[in-house]
């Protein structure tokens, strides 16, 4: 299944994720310091880590939904707006369907 072989990949980024907490765990210490230079440094790297590994590939395909979860999720909510819709516009073309009828 593909969101299994998604799951396995997604461990590959958990190096940069580490990364980043560690750096900003640093930066933190680095302020509590007053040392501003150091914890720039350690923000920097941490914000870098955190963009990779959100941006890694294994892990963009988990940010979106499979087709059927989509379904479960939006057919409840259009159904009870489309159904009346669909319903009235049928109406609509069997009235000037009577119409159209009557003129001839």
């Amino acid at each position: 299944c593909r969101q299994t072989k998604c799951m396995a990949n997604a461990n590959a980024s958990q190096d940069q994720v580490d990364s980043a907490i560690t750096d900003i765990n640093a930066a933190h210490g680095a302020l509590l310091n007053s040392d501003l230079d150091t914890a720039l440094r350690h923000a920097m790297r941490a914000r870098d880590a955190a963009e990779k590994s959100f941006s890694d590939p294994s892990i963009l395909a988990l940010l979106y939904f499979p087709d059927d979860q989509k379904f479960a999720i939006y057919i409840p909510l259009f159904l009870p707006v489309g159904l009346p819709l669909v319903v009235a516009f049928l109406e609509l073309i069997k009235e000037h369907r009577r119409a159209k009828a009557k003129i001839e």
